[in-house]
């Protein structure tokens, strides 16, 4: 893990990489805002996650992350005196990197200086250790030949010798001997640190953050504090902008979203007018039914107006037979009454009633009687 000016870096034991932008640290609290998901190396920096040399050593290898004139460099080296590697972040150039000894175990952590690091051991000491089984850290400078340019370094010089840390009760101090005259040496189990603001940032089980002035000033003591990795790091987990896409790939993607609202764009229209026919469809069957039911209604009342009509024209008819056929026999039966009662009134003058009661006697024959019945039928 590193800070230069413009990023903070950590690379994982599993070459997984966060890169955040410088302001993500927070030097005061302690904590650095690790905003984005990390990203392979493979796809971070392909260039040298594919060289032959990285491949062969990455899985023994202390990397530190630095800069100089040429940009940011992440730095590659082992423990076992092999070749290191110098990667540039900003031109994806690869350099000879530096060799170290190899004689202690040691851990390079980049300064706020180009081309200056620290260095920490591990080095055993049967005296200093419970049981002879810890590890206890020593702590010099390195710093590039011939200039300040990673470039152009031909390795690195020590610029004084490995000095013992050593606890004070619960403070350190840095000491000149080679056994540590108080309690007990400093034995903290980590993996990389950085400096920022003058303070170190030592990452292990917990992030010991020390002044830069115990390197400084020898036997002067300094507090520790001691935080926990769930306050130092802060994941976001946003996804970050890949920079490691090319350009036609870049192209690619924008096509294909440009495709993908075209076809949603399609299929909203589409749904959109299906939907709108069907509500007129809806509309449509609605009006014809209303109409229909109107027309059926209106036939319905002209059929039955129809039929009122003429059951009334043939009640009228019917009414005006009989009333003709009642009048018919009304007169006819008038008439035989008067012309009944003319004949009986001159048949009835005061001469006549004798000579008329005669001949009715004479005419009131058996057979008379007959004929006589038989007209008074046809004349009514």
């Amino acid at each position: 893990m590193g800070k230069t000016k413009k990023r903070v870096l950590l690379i994982t034991k599993s070459l997984f990489v966060y890169d955040v932008p410088v302001d993500c640290f927070d030097s005061v609290r302690n904590t650095v805002h690790l905003k984005y998901i990390p990203t392979p190396l493979v796809d971070k920096y392909p260039v040298l996650y594919h060289d032959s040399l990285f491949q062969s050593i990455k899985n023994k290898i202390n990397a530190w992350i630095t800069y100089d004139s040429d940009g940011d460099w992440i730095c590659m080296t082992t423990n076992d005196s092999k070749q290191g590697i110098n990667y540039n972040i900003d031109t994806s150039k690869i350099h000879k990197g530096f060799v170290l000894s190899g004689e202690w175990p040691e851990t390079l952590i980049a300064t706020q200086e180009p081309c200056k690091f620290y260095s920490i051991q591990r080095r055993k000491d049967k005296v200093n250790t419970i049981l002879g089984k810890g590890s206890d850290l020593w702590l010099t400078a390195y710093k590039c030949k011939n200039g300040d340019r990673i470039i152009h370094s031909d390795g690195i010089d020590k610029v004084r010798d490995f000095k013992l840390l050593c606890f004070d009760e619960i403070d350190v101090l840095m000491i000149n001997g080679k056994k540590c005259d108080s309690e007990r040496g400093v034995q903290w189990p980590f993996g990389t640190g950085f400096v920022s603001d003058e303070k170190f940032f030592i990452i292990g089980l917990y992030i010991y953050v020390l002044s830069e002035n115990v390197f400084n000033q020898v036997g002067k003591v300094f507090p520790v504090e001691e935080v926990s990795p769930f306050h130092f790091f802060n994941c976001g987990g946003i996804i970050p902008p890949n920079k490691v896409i090319s350009k036609a790939y870049f192209y690619w993607i924008i096509a294909a979203i440009i495709l993908l609202m075209m076809l949603l764009a399609i299929i909203i229209i589409s749904v959109f007018v299906a939907h709108r026919s069907l509500a007129n469809r809806k509309k449509t069957l609605s009006g014809l039914e209303r109409s229909s039911k109107i027309t059926l209604s209106k036939s319905s009342i002209k059929v039955a107006t129809k039929r009122s009509l003429k059951s009334k024209s043939k009640s009228k008819t019917s009414r005006i037979k009989s009333s003709s056929t009642k009048n018919n026999s009304k007169s006819g039966l008038v008439g035989s009454r008067t012309s009944l009662s003319g004949r009986s009134k001159k048949a009835t003058s005061p001469g006549s009633r004798t000579s008329l009661f005669r001949k009715s006697k004479k005419a009131i024959s058996p057979d008379s009687r007959t004929s006589l019945s038989r007209k008074s039928k046809k004349a009514i």
